[in-house]
């Protein structure tokens, strides 16, 4: 038979046991969070100061009194950030365009006291072949980035965009290889407009 001291040890060891249970769980979870996570980027922004948007006339002037600023320190680790998009026109193989030939004979007789009057008819002269040029739509674009100093900044002349197309005009010349392309859905086709003004002329 069981006595009342056997019956409160062992409602113990039940009590110890469900808590050490739980405590084993979340330690479990704990670490299965922490290690699902350790993989996963930092936020941006982790560990870095917060930046501020400022204009670009401002920028410069911290550059060069930036003891009248709040930080009262010249920006470091200046980066600008170039990117351009443009819309362009490429040839593309030229097309077929077929030229109508046209032929008209007018005749009349002529007696001194009958005559047949004037009369035209047309004659068959088929086509004339041709060719047209026609034109593929691009879209193009090319980013970099530059690290620059204060110095750098301060030399530049007119604003950041003028440096820019600088700098971006001198990567397509030196290297094409990092200009992106890929055609639109528009061609620009001489053919076509040339019916049209065939069409037009006619009517």
């Amino acid at each position: 038979m069981t006595t009342k001291s056997e019956k409160t040890q062992g409602n113990h060891w039940d009590c110890w046991s469900i808590s050490a249970f739980v405590l084993l769980g979340l330690v479990f979870l704990t670490d299965f969070s922490t290690n699902a996570h350790a993989g996963d980027p930092a936020p941006v922004g982790a560990g870095q100061p917060q930046a501020s948007v400022v204009a670009w006339d401002e920028f410069k002037e911290r550059c060069s009194t930036p003891e009248k600023f709040d930080v009262q320190r010249a920006p470091q680790n200046i980066r600008v950030q170039c990117t351009d998009d443009r819309l362009t026109w490429m040839a593309a193989p030229p097309n077929a365009l077929t030229l109508p030939l046209e032929r008209r004979v007018s005749s009349a007789v002529f007696a001194d006291k009958f005559y047949v009057a004037q009369s035209t008819r047309e004659f068959e002269m088929g086509a004339k072949a041709g060719s047209c040029h026609r034109f593929q739509e691009y879209e193009e674009h090319v980013s970099v980035e530059r690290p620059v100093t204060c110095e750098e900044i301060l030399s530049v002349k007119g604003d950041v965009h003028d440096w820019c197309a600088s700098v971006l005009d001198g990567v397509r010349g030196m290297n094409p290889k990092m200009v992106e392309r890929r055609e639109t859905n528009r061609v620009f086709d001489t053919c076509a407009d040339a019916k049209i003004r065939l069409v037009q002329t006619r009517q």
